[in-house]
């Protein structure tokens, strides 16, 4: 092994003692000084392995919260652990990690939570949906409540919008691809009251672009199905044209 591979091993192994003996509650103390909105009503452990209770990040909840330091994650340049995350009706495993600059990272995320939480994960509340998000992601990568890389696939199982236009969606599914900071989202109906089929756009600021086709079924409300035609073309099949920008 050369000088820089006994430095790195040196260097991992001397962080992960320091991970060992850091109580999880000055951990937390840290991430609150450098901005990181995640509190915890009560810890155990230490950042090397523990647990938290009353977990919340921006306002989301969970119960409990179990961590594993993952030492080799330091030669990327982050802090990774692996984690699990539960509360009612609600489960996430996987790996998270915090970046040199302040990124976040997700990876081999799988689970199900609340579709409520999405708009305080990424501090919009202009939709207020409803229903679970069923989640399986290779990879997510966020800054500043932004997402600047995703892989991976969610459904949404009962479906519901609350505002702006109240909406019974049934199912929904997303494949997600983005890098470089822009998000292309593929969108597709799970055979619910509204035929879907689009892709949506998101820049890193915060301009969007939905651009498909919709089809309302017999089983649509009529009042949903007039506010869908009023946003694009309707065809002689019935389905609706969309293609819409704007600004979150």
């Amino acid at each position: 092994m050369r000088w820089w591979g006994y430095l790195t091993v040196g260097l991992i192994c001397y962080c992960a003692f320091l991970v060992a003996d850091i109580p999880a509650w000055q951990g937390f103390k840290g991430l609150a000084h450098y901005g990181v909105p995640l509190t915890a009503k009560q810890t155990e452990g230490t950042l090397w392995s523990g647990e938290a209770r009353g977990l919340a990040y921006r306002g989301v909840q969970f119960e409990n919260a179990n961590w594993r330091f993952q030492p080799l994650a330091l030669l990327n340049g982050k802090a990774g652990f692996d984690l699990t995350l539960s509360g009612p009706g609600q489960e996430l495993q996987g790996n998270a990690a915090i970046g040199l600059f302040g990124h976040y990272y997700l990876s081999d995320l799988t689970g199900r939570v609340k579709a409520e939480v999405l708009p305080k994960l990424l501090d919009q509340t202009f939709i207020r949906p409803a229903g679970d998000l069923d989640i399986d992601l290779a990879l997510l990568e966020l800054s500043n409540g932004r997402i600047l890389r995703a892989k991976g696939k969610v459904q949404w199982l009962k479906a519901r919008i609350r505002t702006p236009i109240p909406a019974n969606l049934d199912g929904l599914e997303f494949d997600l691809d983005g890098q470089d900071s822009t998000l292309v989202i593929g969108i597709h109906d799970l055979k619910g009251p509204i035929g879907i089929l689009g892709d949506l756009t998101l820049e890193p600021d915060g301009k969007f672009h939905l651009k498909g086709r919709v089809k309302p079924t017999q089983a649509a409300d009529p009042s949903l199905a007039n506010s869908l035609r009023s946003l694009g073309r309707v065809n002689a099949d019935g389905s609706i044209t969309i293609d819409y920008q704007g600004q979150l």
